[in-house]
């Protein structure tokens, strides 16, 4: 993985602490990092990407966003927050 789109993922996990019910998340990792977190009251799941391709930012930030709709939060994320 390399340092840009490891920094995505930490940033986006931390982002998805903070709206989980209790403030914790599990990830696992095989193929995919998966994010585990309790949404509330429904665990959810995320996946992010481990060697992704060039347009990743782009890729996920709609994914997130789209995620975020599907638990209740109404804050959309561009390019520069992420």
């Amino acid at each position: 993985m390399n340092t840009r789109s490891s920094a995505i993922n930490k940033r986006i996990i931390n982002l998805l602490r903070s709206y989980t019910d209790d403030g914790i998340v599990h990830t696992q990792q095989n193929k995919h990092i998966k994010v585990i977190g309790t949404y509330n009251g429904v665990v959810r799941s995320f996946l992010l990407s481990v060697s992704p391709a060039k347009n990743y930012e782009q890729h996920i930030r709609s994914c997130l966003n789209r995620f975020l709709i599907s638990i209740g939060v109404n804050e959309r994320y561009s390019k520069a927050e992420i």
